[in-house]
């Protein structure tokens, strides 16, 4: 893929990150983005992109497309119990400007074509022989530190489908974060 737009999304990350939260009903989104023939998860690209687009804008920075990174299952329905690591990135140009429905549109179209090629084995197992090594002498670290190919990766997480608890105490949400230790994403 082409390289994506130098932002300061893309330079190392310091002691000064932070992060934002934003709480959003499910079901009002889910309407909305299936309005537009595109699911929840493209919805939430578009959000984020969005809200990305802000960041920059006020570091001064302007960007029409930014690239996410999402993690897409290759496994297919019939494999059944044959469980295993099967999931290839996916790289989603998503406009931050112009009309949600075209963005939306745009999106949900971009993931659909990346998920229905998602099939077969996933780059990491054709080139784990090769990752590994390059893994052991650091050289897999400085390409991901140095990486052009992506601003951010996101990722959906599904929760349970039954209502959990922790110590007694119920459990009414959670927020996974990932955060690099220095990387440009």
């Amino acid at each position: 893929p082409a390289r994506a737009a130098r932002t300061s999304l893309n330079r190392p990350t310091g002691v000064q990150r932070a992060a934002r939260v934003v709480h959003v009903a499910r079901e009002p989104l889910r309407v909305a983005a299936h309005a537009h023939g595109a699911t929840t998860n493209d919805a939430v690209l578009v959000a984020l992109a969005a809200a990305l687009h802000r960041v920059l804008a006020s570091r001064g920075e302007s960007v029409d497309v930014l690239v996410v990174t999402v993690p897409v299952s290759g496994r297919r329905a019939d494999d059944g119990p044959n469980l295993g690591n099967m999931v290839s990135p996916l790289l989603v140009a998503v406009p931050t400007t112009g009309p949600l429905d075209r963005r939306l549109s745009h999106v949900a179209a971009r993931v659909a074509a990346g998920k229905a090629a998602a099939t077969g084995p996933p780059p990491i197992a054709l080139l784990g022989w090769l990752f590994r090594p390059l893994a052991r002498l650091g050289t897999y670290r400085w390409y991901l530190d140095h990486q052009r190919r992506f601003h951010v990766l996101a990722s959906h997480v599904r929760g349970p489908r039954t209502p959990m608890a922790f110590g007694g105490v119920p459990v009414t949400g959670a927020i996974p974060l990932g955060v690099g230790d220095a990387g440009n994403a």
